[in-house]
């Protein structure tokens, strides 16, 4: 399992967020929907594809995108899975 920080600034007490999972060459694995609270913010991954099976060893890039009516910019970053 994997922890992401993030936070939201927005006039919306909510809003819709969705991640995006994608291997190193840039097929994309897993995505997640949920509605995110104002201020900092963790989501776990449990490091799971959409068809619930394991991720295999290797790099993977991850894009978290708020739905906000300010403008966010898009949290990007990485992890390895080395079991």
């Amino acid at each position: 399992m994997i922890n992401l920080k993030y936070n939201l600034i927005s006039r919306n007490l909510n809003s819709k967020t969705i991640l995006k999972i994608s291997n190193l060459v840039g097929q994309t694995v897993r995505v997640e929907s949920w509605n995110t609270i104002m201020g900092d913010n963790t989501h776990s991954i449990n490091l799971l594809d959409d068809d619930n099976n394991s991720l295999p060893l290797g790099v993977y890039y991850y894009e978290i995108n708020i739905e906000s009516q300010l403008w966010t910019e898009p949290k990007k970053g990485m992890f390895v899975i080395t079991r």
